[in-house]
């Protein structure tokens, strides 16, 4: 609830969870405040191989 606070108006903001359980904790913290996010899914990287999916959220601040 902090970061959106002051996540300014028009800004973006990305988050990563470290497998499904905290993907999970984190859909119902959004449902639970009301901020809409958008699930990106499952995130991957040929760089850096995690030992976790890592999944995606973007949320948009819109301006006032």
């Amino acid at each position: 609830n902090h970061a959106w606070e002051i996540l300014a108006p028009g800004g973006t903001m990305l988050i990563i969870n470290q497998g499904s359980w905290e993907r999970d904790v984190q859909y119902r913290l959004f449902t639970a405040t009301g901020i809409g996010a958008t699930n990106l899914g499952e995130i991957s990287s040929i760089f850096s191989p995690f030992q976790q999916p890592r999944f995606g959220w973007h949320i948009h601040k819109p301006a006032d």
